[in-house]
């Protein structure tokens, strides 16, 4: 990928199946795991001054008393409260790795990025579940790329770990 000056990601999760009866749902996917390796070049990167941190939250959760008139919504990720707020910022520093979970245990945003001229290059890799590719995924549009995006403003998080 590559974010340019004002370019972000909103908070998202990159798999929805656990909250869904039965694990399935248009936003549920294979993914299990999120690799994002940073190809800036070395030294080349001021978190404070260029922004693009990777922003992970807590985990989300189900609201603890769903109708059924609330599952639709929550199939699609509508009606979730935050269980947490931001937990760090991971600046895109080169020839960094990081790995989290695809699911609602670690929701994340990409910051925009704030300098003119400034670009953020990564590459993103998804490692799925060893299960068979479930027909409702294999089928739908929903696993080209698509995320799942959360409820509410992300949150401000005062000191950015930027060296993590």
């Amino acid at each position: 990928s590559r974010y340019a000056a004002g370019d972000f990601f909103r908070r998202h999760v990159d798999n929805d199946c656990a909250p869904v009866p039965g694990g399935r749902g248009p936003r549920c996917s294979p993914r299990v795991l999120t690799a994002v390796y940073y190809l800036q070049q070395a030294g080349a990167w001021d978190a404070s001054a260029d922004g693009g941190c990777l922003r992970l939250y807590g985990p989300q959760c189900a609201t603890a008393d769903s109708s059924e008139e609330d599952e639709e919504e929550e199939a699609v990720g509508v009606g979730r409260r935050r269980c947490a707020d931001a937990q760090a910022d991971i600046a895109p520093v080169a020839d960094r790795l990081v790995l989290f979970l695809a699911d609602q245990r670690c929701p994340h945003e990409v910051l925009p990025i704030l300098r003119p001229a400034t670009q953020r290059f990564a590459l993103t890799i998804w490692y799925t579940d060893a299960s068979p590719v479930p027909e409702f995924w294999a089928t739908s549009g929903t696993h080209d790329g698509t995320l799942v995006p959360l409820d509410g403003e992300a949150c401000d998080m005062p000191g950015s770990i930027s060296g993590m």
